[in-house]
């Protein structure tokens, strides 16, 4: 498939420790690292401000796929599970307008 610029969208919970973020580190490096891509833009929301109703990390990756900035998207089931319809839709619609494929990660 050739070179790929990913970005990785992940939720953090700075309450639950430096344990969850690192296991979402670690699962994008490992699928950047079997794929052998570059390493990803990754884009950190915070917990807390994602439950206040803002998303600005999933708002900004939103705008980077669309201006054609990433070509693959890398994110946990349960990080989008987590995300309210309408910013979803958006990343999604965003994917398929660029035709960025957007890869699951199950860890």
């Amino acid at each position: 498939m050739g070179t790929r610029t990913p970005a990785a969208y992940i939720r953090v919970d700075r309450a639950r420790g430096p344990a969850g973020i690192a296991r979402q580190h670690y699962a994008i490096n490992e699928a950047v690292r079997r794929k052998g891509w570059a390493a990803p833009t990754v884009y950190v929301e915070e917990a807390a401000v994602a439950s206040s109703g803002r998303q600005p990390a999933v708002a900004d990756l939103t705008g980077a796929i669309s201006a054609g900035r990433h070509d693959v998207l890398l994110v946990s089931l349960s990080t989008v599970s987590g995300l309210p319809p309408g910013p979803l839709m958006r990343l999604l619609t965003g994917c398929t307008r660029q035709g960025v494929p957007v890869e699951f990660l199950t860890s």
